[in-house]
């Protein structure tokens, strides 16, 4: 009889702290790499990354990227694309492999010869923020 007492007050001791769990709010931005993402930044280990325009990637279709540079409006390349774990492909070419993807921020990282008579790599890593 004592043992049952003692399991019923274990029961109820749980199941009143159960109660106590936080609700997660419905309100929280989901993270998304499929929307239009701005260029920002870009780092490189050479820095000297070429250049590189201010663009905007829209990635809202999730089989067609559209490119295009902000200063040219409404003239945009479209490009067949798949995402594979965290590499994005784009026409069955690795393009981006994505270091940070936040609800705000996409990073990603690309590598390319810095000086065509160097055999050496630069590693670039462009900084998009959401639009």
């Amino acid at each position: 009889m004592k043992y049952g007492l003692g399991f019923f007050l274990l029961v109820a001791i749980i199941a009143s702290c159960s109660n106590n769990k936080k609700q997660v709010s419905s309100s929280t931005d989901t993270v998304s790499i499929h929307k239009i993402w701005k260029y920002d930044t870009v780092r490189s280990v050479a820095k000297n990354p070429g250049l590189i325009g201010k663009n905007l990637l829209d990635l809202t279709n999730k089989d067609t990227l559209r490119f295009s540079y902000q200063s040219v409006k409404d003239n945009s390349t479209a490009y067949a694309y798949h995402i594979l774990h965290d590499t994005v492909f784009v026409n069955n070419n690795a393009a981006y492999k994505v270091i940070k993807l936040t609800a705000n921020e996409l990073d990603l990282y690309i590598l390319f010869k810095s000086d065509s008579s160097k055999a050496e790599k630069d590693s670039v890593i462009m900084i998009y923020k959401s639009r």
